[in-house]
């Protein structure tokens, strides 16, 4: 175990872990007497949605998933549709399309971890729409996507479902295409127990979603989520200790997000009442959380600056949950996953590319060598947002033991 030098005023039995969920108690209390004042909540929340985003038609789901696989039948793809999608995506976007009876087709991605129009423009395979996610609160270039599935006239869906709250020009990310997604669950860019979103400048897209009669999850079960969300967060060092006790897990380094662990994508369900108003409170601090974000990514950018092996995959300001750092000099995301683990930093591998994974290599459009490489040279670690200097100071020495 590494031990830093007092100055630091650092213990290696604390676990630098990803940043506490954007709702507290009073937002709870809160939405309680919401509850038992009225009972619109699903309503208020797309009100909020719209009034946010400046977009005119919203639908709120349970899971950012179901509003994907919600709108994709909503277009009116027939069955078997080809569906574009990046390689490099979480595997919930996958199982979305799948649910929609879609046929996915996956491409490489270029070294900034986002799919572009040379990709797009060297896929044989016929497509119907394309998906372009924004990972990990990077933006996508979304406006070229635009631009040239226009031009080959496929529908354009944009996931924003990791970058809630973040503009480009003055325009929302997730409003940019035919419709867009957003989510809402833990460790997304505003961070709630459980949300999605349905959004379009199309009505006829959110008409035809909501011809669907989707059951409401019971209040017993959002609280029992809720309160359960709370208790396994502060319980969460303890979990990562345990998890780390497994080489193989560390060994792999893989995405916490694994295909065992995605929950059956058929419970597509309403949001609760109680979720709803979370949301909704959350919402209205959604320019102060990404400021936040933006700020402690911008201090992270300047103390890796002394260092010329590690850089960031993005741009340095961004609202980062989860920040993608590229390793030079002969490491490996696997070294570096082993050797933050080892200091109870809690860090991961990228998505580990769809491909790879033995049930869907039947939707490969073409060779995809670039995501490949990515996922050995790309980890990605907490942004220290709430940490303070304590949080700069853990990463800083960490990457000091990786030169």
């Amino acid at each position: 175990m590494i031990h830093l030098d007092k100055n630091n005023n650092l213990s290696s039995k604390r676990y630098l872990a990803l940043p506490p969920p954007d709702w507290n108690l009073i937002d709870l209390l809160y939405s309680f007497f919401h509850l038992a004042t009225k009972n619109n909540s699903t309503e208020d929340l797309e009100n909020a949605i719209k009034i946010m985003l400046g977009t005119s038609h919203v639908m709120v789901t349970n899971l950012g998933r179901t509003a994907l696989t919600l709108g994709l039948k909503a277009i009116g793809l027939e069955k078997g549709a080809g569906v574009i999608l990046p390689t490099v995506i979480c595997p919930t976007v996958i199982r979305a399309v799948l649910q929609a009876d879609c046929r996915p087709i996956l491409v490489d991605v270029e070294r900034n971890l986002h799919i572009s129009v040379r990709i797009l423009d060297s896929c044989q395979e016929k497509a119907h729409a394309v998906i372009v996610p924004h990972l990990y609160g990077l933006s996508a270039p979304i406006q070229e996507m635009r631009e040239w599935s226009k031009k080959a006239g496929l529908y354009l869906i944009d996931d924003a479902a990791q970058a809630v709250g973040i503009s480009i020009d003055g325009k929302y990310l997730g409003t940019f295409g035919d419709f867009g997604i957003l989510s809402f669950g833990p460790f997304k860019s505003l961070s709630t127990p459980r949300g999605g979103a349905l959004i379009s400048e199309n009505g006829d897209i959110i008409a035809r979603a909501k011809e669907n009669i989707l059951p409401r999850e019971s209040f017993y079960w959002a609280i029992r989520r809720t309160l359960g969300g709370l208790i396994k967060f502060h319980l969460r060092p303890y979990y990562l200790r345990i998890k780390d006790l497994n080489h193989k897990k560390v060994r792999a380094g893989t995405s916490s997000i694994e295909l065992s662990h995605i929950e059956n994508t058929s419970e597509m369900l309403q949001i609760s009442h109680l979720e709803a108003q979370l949301v909704q409170s959350v919402l209205g601090r959604s320019t102060s959380i990404v400021g936040n974000r933006q700020k402690t990514a911008r201090e992270t950018w300047e103390m890796l600056k002394i260092f010329n092996k590690f850089e960031f995959v993005g741009q340095e300001n961004a609202p980062y949950i989860k920040i993608p750092i590229r390793l030079h000099g002969g490491l490996t995301a696997e070294e570096a996953v082993r050797l933050f683990r080892s200091m109870r930093i809690e860090v991961e591998r990228i998505y580990r590319p769809l491909h790879l994974y033995e049930e869907f290599k039947g939707y490969v459009s073409q060779a995809m060598p670039v995501s490949e490489k990515l996922c050995e040279e790309i980890f990605v670690i907490p942004n220290p947002v709430n940490k303070g200097v304590f949080g700069l100071n853990r990463i800083r020495n960490a990457f000091k033991q990786l030169v």
